[in-house]
C-alpha cells in the first residue's frame, strides 16, 4: 500500500494545477464571481502540502505545523468566501479571519506551550470540517429552486469532506498519534487517498457549477419578436398574445419588479385630479 509521503507528493502535484486552472477561469472574463478567491485558496492548499512534506527534512515546527495548518485553514476559509460570492451571498470576511486567527493562536499554543500533535491535528480538522459544512450549506441553499443540480453535487462533495474530517477527529481521540508523521499507519493513508479523490471531485464540481451558471445567465431572447404597436403584447410561437412580462419571463431568466416612472406618475396624478374635478361638478 502507498505510504503517506507518496500520497502527499501526489496530492501536491495535482494541487499545483488547480491555481492555474482557477486563474485561467478568472482571466477568461466570465461573469461568475468567486474565481479569484478559488485561485488564492488553491495556492494556500498547495503551500500547506509543500510545508507538510518538509516534516521529513527536520524543518522547524513553525513551518511544518503552524504554517501548514494555517495554510490549510486559509485555503478552506478563502474557498468559503469564494463560494458565497459565487452563489451571490455577502462574503463574511470577518467571520473567516476570526476563525483562522483562533486556529493560528491555538496551534502555536499546542506546538510550543503545551506540545500535542493530536491537538494540532484535531484543531485543523475541526476548522476544515466547519468551513466545509458552511460551504455545503451555501451551495445547497436555493439549488433546488433554481434547478442547479451541479450545485447540489458540489454541496455533496464538501459534505463528504466534512464527514471525513469529523471521522478523523474521532480517530485522533481514540487512536492517539505516535511516532513520525509519515509512519502513522493505514488510517492516514486512507485519509490522504480520499484527499486525492476530493481534489479531483472538487475540480469537476467547480467546472460544472460554473458552466451551469453561465448557461443560465446567457439564456437570451433571439430573433424577431412580434409585438403589438398599441397594447405592446407579444405574440408567441403558438399565435397567442402575452403580456411583455409573461413572455420575457418564459423565454429568459429575467424576472420583473414593477414600479412607476416619474412621467407616468405625473400623468396618473393629472388624471386623478381631473377625475376629482368631474366628481365635484
Amino acid at each position: 500500500m502507498l505510504d503517506v509521503k507518496t500520497l502527499i507528493i501526489s496530492i501536491t502535484a495535482i494541487s499545483l494545477f488547480s491555481p492555474v486552472l482557477y486563474y485561467l477561469l478568472h482571466r477568461s472574463g466570465s461573469l461568475v464571481g468567486g474565481t479569484l478567491q478559488w485561485t488564492i485558496a488553491s495556492i494556500f492548499s498547495a503551500i500547506g502540502l509543500c510545508l507538510v512534506l518538509l516534516k521529513g527534512a527536520a524543518a522547524p515546527a513553525l513551518l511544518t505545523v503552524v504554517g501548514a495548518n494555517t495554510a490549510f485553514a486559509l485555503s478552506y476559509g478563502i474557498g468559503w468566501i469564494g463560494m458565497r460570492i459565487f452563489v451571490e451571498r455577502p462574503p463574511l470576511y470577518r467571520a473567516m479571519w476570526s476563525l483562522v486567527l483562533v486556529q493560528f493562536l491555538l496551534t502555536i499554543w499546542f506546538t510550543y506551550v503545551s506540545p500535542s500533535q493530536t491537538a494540532c491535528s484535531t484543531l485543523v480538522a475541526l476548522v476544515v470540517a466547519l468551513f466545509c459544512i458552511l460551504i455545503a450549506q451555501d451551495l445547497f441553499r436555493g439549488a433546488l429552486a433554481l434547478r442547479r443540480p451541479m450545485r447540489i453535487y458540489g454541496s455533496v462533495v464538501y459534505a463528504l469532506q466534512a464527514l471525513v474530517m469529523l471521522v478523523r477527529i474521532v480517530l485522533l481521540q481514540t487512536l492517539p498519534l505516535e511516532g513520525a508523521y509519515f509512519k502513522w499507519g493505514a488510517i492516514n493513508e486512507v485519509m490522504f487517498l480520499w484527499n486525492i479523490i476530493f481534489v479531483f471531485s472538487l475540480l469537476a464540481a467547480i467546472l460544472l457549477m460554473v458552466s451551469e451558471k453561465l448557461q443560465a445567465e446567457i439564456k437570451t431572447l433571439r430573433g424577431i419578436v412580434p409585438i403589438c404597436a398599441h397594447c405592446k403584447k407579444i405574440r408567441d410561437d403558438q399565435g397567442y398574445w402575452q403580456q411583455v412580462e409573461q413572455y420575457v419571463t418564459t423565454h429568459s431568466e429575467a424576472r420583473f419588479s414593477h414600479g412607476i416612472c416619474p412621467e407616468c406618475m405625473d400623468q396618473a396624478r393629472a388624471e386623478l385630479e381631473d377625475l376629482k374635478g368631474r366628481i365635484r361638478r
